[in-house]
């Protein structure tokens, strides 16, 4: 029996709102699914999906072309490249054909297609997972629904399809935390392996993905087991300097860069925590509500030490991973897709507390919470389903400056990828590149303010608010012409 009648809440009416929050989360996939796809029809087909994703699209590009993913930002094109090595091997492997092939947009199309493929992989394991640590006695939609809202849910949105590794972070990190589970007490060795290799992994994706080692190294130390730890640390920490001094001096200075010469803000920091929060409410409902849960139910003592341990390691995670977090979401251009693994350890916590007491009351509540989160997104009371404004608007400004003489320059970057200029300086400066300008950092070539001094330029595309400056470059010799969509065309000497 999956719920006792003691409980006061019938199990069919729990199980069909979990259904349906599945069937919703679904369906909000596959609108997003499409969304990609009509946004890859409308030239130029480069709106963006996540914040900064041209520059990512910009990195696979060179890639995919035999040049360097790590290059000095204060030099031509001023692009900085934030994510590990195995996001850009592995993505440019996969997209790298359509690239080589002229057919740019299907590269980005099939290139998000790739992330939400990875994110679904983890949304199945994630099933097998909180199976597990539930007990066999639970019901296959709860794990199904926890699974969908931890890799598809709110939280993640539009990060599902884009072309970053935070989902390929998240997946590693989730198999890592998994299998160490299932053989820490069994089989201490293959448990210590797995940890160091899923860590890797996720850390060789996105540098920052560092909670789940961080967790289950808190994990170990809490319960005294000093050696395991060791097993761990020092594999790992030799694995990434061996990492570090093969990848070279550009390598080295991209990845740890952000993180050592980056504008921090705490405020920033606790925004991007607090709309997380708000994305993640029906777990943090559930993890709650779980502790409230007085009956304890029957299992195995196998099941109920899986149970005891998941729900402990999701606790600590929990813990450790929101605070590393709020310190890395800190930075400059940062969001709140860094809480990934935190609503993922949340999870965790959740479901080793409901796998040893009564769930029926926690999980009816997650289904109804998720469900009005989902109705939400779908009716328009928040967020949004669709690309269409942003394609029509870049279609628009994009209509107006392919006409413009190259070489030209667009302050709208997604419109300055190299194959719509190829007579044109590929330029992608970075997110931080004018507050980099504003603090002194001094750029090669006077940055692109110092190339339209220079006359580098035959048109810009810049906004309309800019007046007689544009990256300390006067724009005297310039002439002002047509104005699209807030964007103002400005020609030389004419």
């Amino acid at each position: 029996m999956l719920w006792t009648k003691s409980s006061g809440v019938p199990a069919k009416l729990v199980n069909w709102l979990l259904v349906l929050s599945i069937v919703f989360a679904l369906w909000i996939v596959g609108k997003r699914f499409y969304a990609i796809h009509i946004a890859s029809t409308v030239c130029p087909g480069t709106a963006i999906t996540s914040g900064c994703e041209e520059e990512s699209i910009f990195a696979l590009w060179r890639t995919t072309h035999g040049d360097d993913a790590y290059l000095p930002k204060d030099s031509p094109p001023y692009a900085a490249t934030y994510f590990n090595w195995a996001f850009y091997k592995t993505y440019g492997a996969f997209v790298g054909p359509f690239w080589k092939q002229g057919k740019e947009a299907n590269a980005i199309f099939w290139a998000r297609i790739f992330t939400a493929c990875i994110a679904l992989a983890g949304a199945g394991l994630g099933v097998y997972g909180f199976r597990r640590v539930l007990g066999e006695n639970s019901p296959w939609a709860l794990s199904l629904s926890i699974a969908c809202f931890v890799f598809t849910g709110p939280l993640v949105g539009w990060w599902l399809v884009t072309i970053r590794p935070d989902v390929c972070g998240l997946v590693a990190e989730t198999v890592c935390i998994f299998v160490f589970l299932r053989y820490q007490g069994s089989h201490t060795r293959l448990a210590c392996a797995a940890a160091v290799a899923g860590s890797y992994v996720a850390w060789s994706f996105k540098p920052t993905c560092i909670s789940g080692l961080a967790s289950i190294c808190v994990f170990l130390l809490l319960r005294r087991r000093w050696t395991d730890v060791g097993r761990i640390l020092v594999p790992t920490v030799f694995i990434w300097a061996l990492t570090l001094a093969v990848g070279g001096a550009n390598y080295r200075n991209s990845i740890l860069d952000t993180a050592t010469n980056n504008s921090f803000y705490l405020t920033l920091g606790l925004s991007n925590l607090f709309a997380a929060l708000k994305a993640g409410v029906p777990l943090v409902i559930l993890a709650v509500s779980a502790l409230v849960a007085a009956k304890q139910l029957p299992g195995t003592d196998k099941h109920k030490c899986l149970a005891r341990d998941a729900a402990q390691l999701g606790l600590i995670g929990s813990m450790i991973t929101t605070s590393l977090m709020l310190v890395a979401s800190s930075k400059l251009g940062a969001s709140p897709n860094y809480f990934f693994p935190a609503i993922f350890m949340i999870s965790l916590w959740a479901a080793g507390t409901l796998g040893r007491k009564a769930w029926e009351m926690p999980s009816l509540v997650f289904a109804a919470a998720t469900i009005i989160l989902q109705l939400g997104l779908i009716f328009g009371a928040w967020g949004t389903l669709d690309l269409r404004s942003q394609s029509t608007a870049l279609a628009q400004r994009w209509s107006v400056f392919e006409k413009q003489p190259e070489p030209r320059f667009s302050a709208d970057l997604r419109l300055n990828l190299p194959w719509l200029n190829p007579a044109s300086p590929p330029l992608m400066p970075a997110y931080n590149y004018a507050s980099d300008r504003n603090r002194g950092v001094v750029f090669k070539d006077g940055g692109i303010g110092g190339m339209i001094k220079a006359g580098k330029f035959n048109s810009l595309l810049l906004p309309t608010s800019t007046n007689a400056i544009f990256d300390y470059a006067s724009l005297d010799n310039f002439t002002r012409s047509e104005v699209v969509n807030d964007y103002s065309v400005y020609l030389f000497g004419r």
